[in-house]
């Protein structure tokens, strides 16, 4: 699946409109609900069927807790965990991550992800991160393969 979660709230009229069969995730400690946190609700839905592999702006970092207080994006990787995804450039990278965002304004994150099944996260590598494509982009893609790693 290729995804994009806004970096905002979901507004009560959103939630109204939350399909039964889904259970409606709960909202980190302190914080409101996120698109984030709807979005990996919905992925984790699929991820139960089978072998699945999610990439994408998700808008979500580890190192946002560095500088805001809260823990909201150790909350969010904690729920990533409980769903049974794998978050694969962190494994691939020896728990660090690598800006792929640049805004004009606040700090550069990592909020690009590539989150798998572990099943299929074992087979994904060479992750990287590429260049701008374009002055006019914001967020550096990640490039990866799947498949049985050459050694």
């Amino acid at each position: 699946m290729s995804v994009h979660a806004s970096p905002s709230e979901v507004i009560d009229e959103s939630l109204s409109e939350w399909p039964e069969q889904l259970v409606q995730p709960a909202p980190r400690p302190g914080l409101r609900l996120w698109d984030s946190d709807m979005l990996l609700a919905s992925v984790a839905a699929v991820a139960v069927q089978g072998r699945t592999l999610v990439a994408g702006d998700w808008n979500e970092a580890r190192e946002w807790d560095l500088t805001h207080v809260g823990g909201s994006g150790a909350a969010f990787f904690k729920q990533l965990g409980e769903v049974g995804l794998v978050d694969c450039t962190w494994t691939h990278w020896n728990e660090t991550e690598r800006a792929t965002c640049h805004p004009q304004q606040g700090a550069s994150l990592q909020v690009d992800r590539i989150f798998a099944t572990v099943e299929v996260a074992t087979n994904v590598h060479d992750c990287a991160v590429e260049a701008l494509p374009s002055p006019d982009f914001d967020h550096m893609p990640i490039s990866f393969l799947v498949g049985t790693a050459l050694s």
